[in-house]
């Protein structure tokens, strides 16, 4: 759980659901649980969607958030533009090379040291071994029985897709 603070945000209270566009990885699972442990509901996106399926995947799930691998940057920036999601809330992940070219976008490793709400403490002070060794991760503050862990969407067989929404119980 050393990465939940990766993906911890200063600017947003409450429930903040982040998206997850990109191909699989060794990255991938990682995020998707430091987001858990964040405290972020995460919604993950078809690496092989258009910039038009994105953007309704990313509206349906309010999405304030978008970590995008960095061979999709171009589709997730069109996207992000289609429902007003400013670049400020993209951040980049490695592409299938190992690289993270992140074109002109912040890179996912930037949201280290931003304060995690609601615990109040940097994430540079967690990031250190000693705390990492001594400390167990504390969830934030929120029902883990009735909050949305992950929000998958549907293949929309019939229609456009629609998120699952899966808590932790």
């Amino acid at each position: 759980m050393r990465a939940a603070p990766v993906v911890g945000y200063r600017d947003w209270t409450g429930a903040l659901i982040g998206s997850l566009y990109s191909p699989n990885s060794l990255l991938y699972p990682v995020m998707v649980f430091a987001a858990a442990a964040s405290g972020i509901t995460i919604s993950t996106a078809n690496s092989s969607y258009t910039a038009h399926e994105l953007a309704h995947q990313l509206s349906e799930a309010s999405a304030s958030l978008v970590l995008v691998g960095s061979d999709l940057v171009d589709v997730a920036r069109e996207a992000a533009k289609e429902i007003g999601l400013g670049e400020d809330r993209i951040y980049v992940l490695p592409g299938v090379d190992g690289t993270v070219n992140t074109k002109g976008l912040k890179s996912y490793e930037s949201l280290r040291g931003e304060v995690i709400a609601p615990m109040k403490i940097t994430a540079d002070k967690l990031m250190t071994s000693a705390a990492c060794e001594s400390r167990t991760v504390v969830t934030p503050d929120l029902s883990l029985t009735t909050r949305v862990s992950v929000l998958p969407f549907s293949s929309g067989t019939t229609s456009k897709p629609k998120g699952v929404q899966i808590s932790h119980s």
